[in-house]
């Protein structure tokens, strides 16, 4: 039974405001450090992976961390504990990551990073540990409310703002202006896209389409930790069925989404190994998000040093010290 009360459309807007929030604060720290003239981000990545291995594992975060931070542990024991290293430190700007790529190189002569480079770094990596476990705390009320995995799909029909398979900033940016009377702007919501939207490149690169979030996306970003990842897929996808089935009924054959939107394949429930039937229920789900049309928001109209993000004010996200 769930111990949470409230609505939970505004606990997911407050949700997202909050997240928009945090990255903006996040962004400014990034830029800061990217601007440094000397700053290179191998050198800093070389340092943390001391074994050589040429990548990241949470030992390498603790072991740094913890000459910041004596209590830092690694509490999950995951490989997943930050999203990249790269994207952790190095921020948006394009001129800027521009230069701070120009820069890295993995010279034998390089010099070794300058201890307020490190701080600057410990300070982002030591706000993202407490930025997730305040997250997963809001995960764990938000599904509650939501009445579990099911309830996601419901969730990320409210946000399919545009009924089109995907969330982009432009809904969003509708959305949140009319629920806080303000103006909001690209800018504002640029931060839930650079921590939820997994997309890439074959390069390793983002998309330079504004951003959007899939079903696949959403899931990610909600599900609780100690989720049973396979089993909230499948009640995802029956919601999927049950929505399916309603929109042909009432409107003669409309879409997944009940208005006409994007049809969605649904499970293949032919028996297969474990990891092969999520791939296929993540595949199923998140085929209209692939297809869903792209969205130009237009120009941000954000003046230039506006800091503050309109969506803070109205929503109040709590900090981060007095989450419940």
């Amino acid at each position: 039974m769930c111990s949470y009360s409230g609505d939970w459309q505004q606990e997911l807007r407050k949700f997202f405001a909050f997240v928009a929030d945090e990255e903006h604060w996040l962004e400014e720290l990034r830029r800061s450090l990217c601007a440094s003239e000397h700053f290179d981000v191998f050198e800093h990545f070389v340092i943390l992976d001391k074994d050589g291995k040429g990548f990241l594992n949470p030992e390498d975060f603790v072991d740094f961390l913890q000459r910041y931070d004596p209590d830092i542990c690694d509490k999950c024991g995951s490989n997943n504990i930050f999203y990249r290293f790269l994207e952790a430190v190095v921020c948006n700007d394009p001129n800027l990551r521009w230069l701070v790529e120009q820069r890295c190189c993995y010279s034998s002569s390089c010099v070794c990073p300058c201890p307020e480079e490190s701080a600057a770094i410990a300070t982002l990596l030591l706000r993202e540990v407490e930025l997730e476990e305040a997250l997963e705390t809001w995960r764990q009320r938000i599904f509650c409310l939501l009445g579990g995995a099911a309830g996601l799909y419901k969730a990320f029909r409210y946000f399919d703002v545009r009924v089109e398979g995907v969330i982009t900033s432009g809904g969003l940016i509708s959305l949140f202006s009319r629920h806080t009377g303000t103006e909001v702007t690209s800018r504002d919501v640029r931060g839930l896209f650079h921590r939820f939207d997994r997309r890439r490149t074959p390069s390793g690169k983002r998309p330079r389409d504004g951003g959007r979030l899939t079903l696949e996306d959403f899931l990610a970003a909600l599900l609780p930790a100690e989720t049973d990842r396979e089993a909230a897929l499948q009640e995802v996808a029956s919601a999927q069925a049950r929505e399916k089935m309603k929109g042909m009924r009432g409107r003669g054959g409309g879409g997944a989404n009940g208005a006409g939107g994007p049809d969605v394949l649904l499970v293949d429930t032919e028996p297969r190994d474990r990891a092969t039937r999520e791939d296929a229920l993540i595949q199923s789900m998140v085929a209209t998000g692939n297809r869903g049309r792209g969205y130009n928001d237009g120009p941000d109209r954000n003046k230039q040093g506006e800091e503050q993000s309109p969506l803070k004010e109205p929503l109040c996200p709590p900090p981060l010290q007095q989450l419940p």
